[in-house]
């Protein structure tokens, strides 16, 4: 009795046991379960938590983004920005061209007859005024001209002593006609050979140089004001009147021509009256302008091309004859655009852009159309750019950049 009433106890304390963890159990069951304070329960809830705050703005239902904001004090100091102007639009691409003397106000200076240098005066440089004397030269040659000359002067005023002697005795009937025929004749004949000689002192000076001659000396004067560009002569030099190398070369160096040999096809982008735009190598990007004079009325037979002649405007120092320089037509005053550095343009994909600071360390991306290019500069047109706009001409690939991180 004793045993069995032990087991009994036993195994009813068990049972109860067994009872109460299976209704705790049941219990714990029915509750929902409890999400975690401080994460979500997907990581794609835990991602999108953890992006949320401000973004840049966008535009468009695509949410790309438009603009960027610069904090980065080193950042800024790379950017360089200048403000857009508006400027007429090449017509043509950079042409090859070159710089030359305007021939209206040039004198090349040869000797007109042979002789010998005695003086030369001026270095190429050196400016001087018209009537300075450049050269003086001893021609045998010169004297005997003037001598024929002085010799036919004196011929005919004999011819026409005789002649009037021979009409007032025909007059008081003591010579026959034929007597005064005759000295009409030789008057004739010498006031023929005094314009023969007289015409040959004028040709001496028939390449453009003005001689004071002096016995067998001849000096060259300068006939304009200006510099001179080229000196050929030396002290006991023999110069010769055939030459056709000039002994000096005097111009003004303010009035310079461009010559431009166009092709065919550009000869349409040219009109005379029209303004070129030039730059030449060396003068830190400066741009110059030259008005069209002249265009070719033919085609070079060998070479295919057209010549246009321009006057360059406002010349200064930088510009020396015989430089080359590259050049291109504008358009007229309606085609127009917005004139940026070539290093503002930034492509993506089929579409460029340029960045303008619309505020301090702020930047807007803005789509263009590039209408033209020449050397570091491009015409742009927009609808959101105008002139005055600041736009980023160097550093705007690190704009870029960070506006790609944060489209992200």
């Amino acid at each position: 009795m004793t045993f069995s009433s032990a087991w009994l106890r036993n195994t009813g304390l068990i049972c109860l046991g067994l009872a109460a963890g299976l209704g705790i159990a049941a219990a714990t069951l029915q509750q929902p379960p409890k999400a975690p304070a401080t994460e979500s329960s997907t990581p794609l809830e835990r991602s999108q938590a953890g992006s949320r705050g401000p973004s840049p703005s966008s535009s468009g239902s695509s949410g790309e983004t438009n603009e960027v904001v610069l904090q980065s004090r080193s950042a800024l100091e790379q950017l360089q920005i200048v403000p857009a102007a508006v400027s007429p639009v090449p017509l043509s691409a950079a042409l090859a061209g070159k710089l030359s003397l305007n021939e209206n106000f040039t004198a090349k200076l040869s000797a007109p007859v042979d002789g010998r240098v005695l003086e030369a005066r001026y270095q190429p440089g050196d400016r001087i005024t018209r009537g300075s004397m450049l050269a003086k030269v001893d021609s045998p040659d010169l004297s005997d001209t003037q001598a024929a000359a002085r010799r036919a002067q004196v011929e005919l005023d004999l011819k026409r002593a005789n002649l009037v002697r021979s009409q007032e005795l025909y007059a008081a009937g003591a010579t026959a006609l034929k007597e005064v025929q005759a000295a009409q004749a030789e008057a004739h004949e010498a006031q023929t050979e005094l314009d023969r000689t007289s015409a040959r002192l004028r040709q001496l000076n028939a390449k453009g140089i003005t001689m004071h001659a002096s016995g067998s000396h001849f000096t060259l004067v300068s006939p304009i004001d200006g510099v001179v560009v080229q000196r050929n002569i030396t002290v006991g030099q023999q110069v010769h009147g055939g030459d056709n190398d000039p002994l000096y070369v005097i111009a003004d160096p303010r009035e310079l021509l461009l010559l431009l040999d166009l092709p065919e096809n550009d000869v349409r982008h040219f009109s005379v009256g029209q303004l070129l735009r030039f730059t030449i190598d060396g003068a830190s990007g400066k741009e110059y302008s030259a008005k069209v004079m002249q265009i070719a009325p033919a085609v070079d037979p060998l070479t295919r091309r057209v010549q246009v002649r321009a006057l360059v405007v406002a010349a200064d120092s930088n510009l020396r004859p015989e430089m080359y320089v590259r050049a291109f037509a504008v358009g007229a005053s309606t085609q127009e655009g917005i004139e940026v550095k070539v290093a503002a343009l930034v492509n993506r994909g089929s579409t460029t852009n340029v960045y303008v600071e619309r505020s301090t360390g702020r930047f807007e991306r803005v789509p263009v159309k590039v209408l033209a290019q020449h050397l570091d500069r491009a015409w742009v047109s927009a609808p959101a750019l105008k002139s005055g706009d600041r736009v980023v001409s160097s550093g705007a690939l690190l704009i870029d950049s960070e506006l790609e991180s944060a489209s992200r």
